[in-house]
């Protein structure tokens, strides 16, 4: 049993990326509470789910222009 929870405990390390975003959902949920922790988790997803709709929408197509890639920039 033990060593199932090692095994879990180095999958879950190995598979949490700790990133700056996840550093900071973790400082923010320790210092101000639980609810803030999530506010900043489903900012973060909700950012990731608007670049896949922009790239869904064919912003691939807008990338090769160079005066949109300056102004992305």
């Amino acid at each position: 049993m033990q060593l199932i929870f090692y095994g879990l405990l180095i999958g879950w390390g190995a598979a949490i990326p700790f990133g700056p975003i996840n550093l900071d959902m973790m400082r923010r949920n320790l210092h101000y509470g639980t609810k803030q922790g999530i506010a900043i988790g489903l900012g973060a997803c909700l950012a990731d789910i608007a670049y896949l709709f922009l790239l869904g929408l064919g912003a691939f197509t807008l990338m090769r222009h160079p005066e949109i890639l300056r102004a992305l920039g």
